[in-house]
């Protein structure tokens, strides 16, 4: 979940749980009307009678004024309960909907499922390219070309760690995750430093075993691309 949508879920939890805390607390203290005790004689002395007919008004308008605070007192508490009840259900409301959102997001399509269809003709076609190296030049160009073409098309392709890889590392990884012939890499790997490294010539012999190598791996790419329903190699 993103940062922004913890903190508005962090905040439709707060309200609920204040919501919940303010139900359950009784009537706001703030509409409340405090309750006077009746004064006693042995705070005041004696209590001095007014006149009767005086005192009775009075004590009828004193009810009449309690009766009207309690009253607004009540309807202010009902209101604010309302209130919140409504704020309650349109929290909840908010968050369920954002629940179903986020259920019906489409799955994040593996890695795997969405490349695995695709990576075998792309290296098919690397392979058809380096084979096609083969065939331009001097020996010693055609074998150095055929492999540098192989790592363009295997650092193309890439893997989790490819960065920890050395190129030859590298090609024989991508190629070794459809059960490639890995001695064949390994004679194009030696092939390609023979002919870069070295200072004896390079001849039509070396071409030839780099074509060989080259056309089994691709014949051993082939049967995972059939099994996935790929093309069929020319």
């Amino acid at each position: 979940m993103k940062r922004g949508e913890w903190g508005w879920a962090t905040g439709c939890a707060l309200t609920l749980l204040l919501a919940a805390w303010v139900s359950g607390s009784g009537p706001i203290s703030a509409f409340t009307t405090p309750t006077l005790s009746e004064p006693t004689e042995d705070e005041f002395g004696e209590l001095v009678e007014g006149d009767t007919g005086d005192n009775r008004m009075g004590g009828v308008d004193a009810g009449r004024t309690a009766e009207a605070s309690d009253a607004v007192v009540a309807f202010v508490a009902w209101t604010l309960r309302v209130l919140l009840v409504v704020i309650v259900v349109v929290v909840a409301a908010l968050l369920m909907a954002a629940i179903l959102r986020r259920l019906r997001r489409d799955p994040v399509t593996p890695k795997e499922e969405v490349e695995a269809p695709v990576l075998p003709d792309v290296l098919l076609a690397g392979l058809r390219e380096s084979e096609a190296q083969l065939d331009r030049g001097t020996s010693e160009e055609a074998v150095i070309n055929a492999w540098l073409t192989l790592e363009r098309t295997a650092l193309e392709v890439g893997i989790p760690d490819d960065a920890s890889r050395t190129p030859s590392e590298l090609v024989a990884a991508v190629l070794g995750e459809y059960d490639v012939d890995r001695p064949s890499i390994d004679r194009l790997a030696s092939l390609y430093r023979e002919a870069r490294f070295s200072v004896h010539p390079i001849g039509e012999g070396h071409r030839e075993a780099a074509r060989e190598s080259l056309k089994r791996v691709r014949q051993e790419l082939t049967r995972p691309l059939m099994a996935m329903g790929g093309s069929r190699p020319e």
